[in-house]
């Protein structure tokens, strides 16, 4: 069984957050850009692999309502973390069964909402591993450091979406084991460097 690509498009609407539903008409990807607050290479991209199929009267392209939606649907499973070929792949209405029908629960059970949580649960799966991929990464560096008698911040937690990494600085005493100190590299998740002090 395959599902109909409104009525999983329309499910993500309802569970994702930030999905726009503008009830204008917009004639140039220009202005769906700045109100969805993307690139315009980016509409560019959805509309070259068929994820979004607006209107074209004309030179330019014009988007309704449901193409608003339907935009601002694939925006938010992207910044997720799906890929282009994987929204291609799910979105390809009647040429494949879902991945819920061919689940456990068979045909049978599965629903529009049951097949965008497998696509979601899959996304969170592939998101949990490279987090891992991630600490693994970050111990390695630590242990490395330490080797070498740098002394890093460690990490007092997470942190949150739009904010640097908080570190705590950490003595190279500390990190070699001895009384001496030495530089602490600072990273700063939102700058995208280290910065050596």
């Amino acid at each position: 069984m395959s599902h109909a690509r409104a009525d999983l498009v329309d499910v993500f609407a309802r569970l994702l957050a930030g999905v726009v539903a503008s009830p204008a008409v917009l004639r140039s990807e220009t202005a769906l850009a700045a109100l969805l607050r993307v690139d315009p290479r980016r509409l560019q991209e959805l509309r070259r692999a068929g994820l979004v199929t607006p209107a074209r009267p004309g030179r330019g392209y014009l988007y309704r309502p449901g193409d608003i939606r339907d935009t601002s649907v694939m925006l938010a499973l992207l910044r997720l973390g799906a890929t282009l070929s994987e929204l291609e792949v799910f979105f390809d209405a009647g040429r494949r069964p879902c991945p819920g029908c061919l689940g456990e629960q068979g045909r049978a059970a599965c629903t529009p909402a049951v097949c965008c949580a497998g696509f979601l649960e899959r996304l969170s799966r592939r998101m949990e591993d490279e987090i891992t991929r991630l600490e693994a990464l970050d111990a390695l560096v630590l242990d490395h450091a330490a080797e070498i008698g740098l002394a890093l911040a460690v990490p007092t937690e997470r942190p949150r979406e739009g904010r640097p990494c908080a570190r705590t600085p950490r003595p190279a005493s500390e990190a070699r084991g001895e009384g001496a100190t030495d530089s602490v590299i600072r990273f700063q998740k939102s700058a995208g460097h280290m910065d050596l002090s």
